[in-house]
């Protein structure tokens, strides 16, 4: 039997034809990021999901994403635009930022969230919409006032997901997080943009594909 874990999915042709001749392959290891540009057939002709970054910087108990995506790692900004500008071309007219931990994203490559999503909003043209992924609260907590910015452009969503995960704060202590912060995220960005209206919306992406 093979396995591809899910940092090798830009192998799985030819893990299926070793697979087919009869042979045995095991690629489970963290490994460079994937291609942006891997061919794909999208549900949705004018959704586009765009990965910015893969893997996190927490140690969750309770989370078993950590062991399958391993430690952060960003896809530079440059790339990202220029993804975006690519499926813009091809009709797309919503562009969904994914990621296990938005907030996180260019930690490790010395960039920051902000950045990347001016320099998107930049690159995107009237008619198409951009909407920010999952972010866990404590590094979106470093970009509360330019992610509220952000929000504020007419060409982004008013759309923030942020996981409360659970309701315990003694569940949370480790994290050195509790409840209230997660709150004090979802206040302080809604006071940011100007409206006293409270929704919920699914961040299931595989729903609206």
């Amino acid at each position: 039997m093979s396995i591809i874990g899910t940092q090798q999915i830009h192998r799985v042709v030819e893990v299926v034809e070793e697979a087919v001749n009869g042979n045995t392959v095991k690629l489970l290891g963290q490994s460079a990021r994937p291609a942006l540009e891997l061919p794909k057939i999208r549900r949705n002709a004018l959704v586009e999901i765009v990965p910015i970054s893969m893997g996190c910087l927490n140690r969750c108990t309770y989370c078993k994403t950590k062991h399958a995506r391993g430690d952060l790692i960003s896809y530079p900004p440059e790339s990202l635009v220029s993804r975006v500008e690519s499926v813009v071309r091809e009709g797309v007219r919503e562009v969904w930022l994914s990621s296990e931990d938005t907030g996180a994203y260019g930690k490790d490559i010395d960039v920051t969230l902000p950045k990347l999503l001016d320099d998107i909003v930049a690159a995107i043209p009237d008619g198409v919409m951009l909407r920010i992924g999952m972010t866990n609260p404590p590094h979106i907590l470093e970009h509360m006032v330019e992610v509220a910015r952000v929000l504020n452009h007419p060409r982004v969503f008013k759309f923030l997901h942020i996981p409360v995960q659970c309701a315990s704060n003694k569940v949370w202590l480790w994290l050195w997080l509790s409840i209230a912060v997660a709150v004090a995220v979802v206040v302080a960005v809604a006071v940011s943009l100007g409206t006293r209206k409270r929704g919920t919306e699914s961040d299931s992406e595989t729903q609206r594909q």
